[in-house]
């Protein structure tokens, strides 16, 4: 078992290290140390600095860091060394605090560069190595360390037993925009056609009606307007949601699970000063005449033939209120 981490299979490369070596700028520089970690390096090697099957540097352009990983490579000639070439700190590279003349010669391409580099990044491993150990304690409950008892933490500040998990990560902080809304409410809700329209077009009555007088202007359309509405756009925001069976859409009415969860996340993003309405389509399927029984006439039973067809359900804010 020992001679095989030695010694990794070229032929069978763990699942994780093959996606990273496809695409390295999909991860950030902590998912990649913690997948190496996992699945390439020897035990503790990433503790000590001084490793033997991985190596951490610095990517040498300084150009704009597009992402965090920029390469990472097979170095076959050094028996199977995985090399990790990051845009992220460093001593040299865009981000790194060093002389400007010291990043340039850094990112020469002739020896003088090479040398450069390769002096650096002695110490480029060992500084990622720390840095991803001073990572990893605050992200203790990714390895399952804690994490019961962070659960009871977040249900003791939420008192809820159960614990809101939809409120952390994203869904922590109150969104101000449709877009962050929108995927709040996809994660919570699992549902990831759930869209949101914020440009709703609707008629305003107008309550007010200023006298005229010679302290008034009277210019239409600034201070003075003829009718009693007024079109305007943003008043409220509408959630469509849908098709759905009608099982899963009886959840999201007003006293359902889901519409009382739907409606606990929008009152914690939007409060009570945002009024919004719910547009659900429901897959009606085809029916045939039953007898009346104990049935909901109109909703599980109705009078005649039904085609399959999408039916449309509209609350709003104030219907999961009650």
């Amino acid at each position: 078992m020992t001679e095989q981490k030695k010694h990794p299979i070229w032929a069978k490369l763990p699942a994780p290290i093959a996606a990273l070596l496809d695409a390295p700028w999909q991860f950030s520089l902590f998912k990649a140390m913690s997948l190496i970690e996992k699945h390439w390096a020897m035990e503790g090697e990433l503790e000590q600095g001084a490793s033997q099957r991985v190596l951490v540097s610095t990517f040498k352009e300084l150009g704009f860091p597009a992402s965090d990983i920029r390469a990472c490579e097979l170095l076959l000639s050094q028996r199977g060394k995985l090399k990790l070439e990051t845009a992220f700190l460093g001593l040299y590279g865009v981000d790194a605090p060093m002389p400007h003349y010291l990043l340039e010669q850094a990112a020469n391409d002739e020896e003088m560069g090479a040398r450069t580099r390769a002096f650096l990044d002695i110490f480029n491993h060992i500084l990622y190595c720390q840095l991803y150990q001073a990572w990893k304690k605050s992200q203790i409950n990714l390895a399952g360390v804690g994490a019961r008892q962070f659960d009871q933490m977040v249900a003791a500040i939420y008192e809820n037993s159960q614990g809101e998990s939809s409120k952390l990560n994203l869904a922590s902080a109150n969104q101000t925009s449709a877009a962050g809304l929108q995927q709040v409410l996809r994660q919570g809700l699992k549902q990831p056609n759930l869209q949101i329209a914020d440009n709703m077009v609707e008629w305003q009555e107008v309550t007010e009606k200023p006298p005229i007088s010679a302290e008034n202007s009277v210019t239409l359309g600034q201070d003075s307007l003829l009718g009693g509405q007024v079109l305007i756009t943003g008043n409220r925001v509408q959630i469509d949601i849908g098709p759905l069976s009608e099982a899963q859409a009886r959840a999201l009415f007003p006293n359902g699970d889901e519409g009382k969860k739907m409606h606990k996340l929008l009152t914690w993003h939007t409060g009570s000063k945002m009024a919004w309405q719910v547009k659900i389509l429901i897959e009606v399927k085809e029916q045939h005449p039953v007898p009346l029984g104990e049935c909901e006439l109109g909703t599980s039973s109705c009078m005649g033939i039904v085609e399959a067809h999408i039916a449309q359900r509209n609350f709003l804010d104030s219907d999961y209120q009650s």
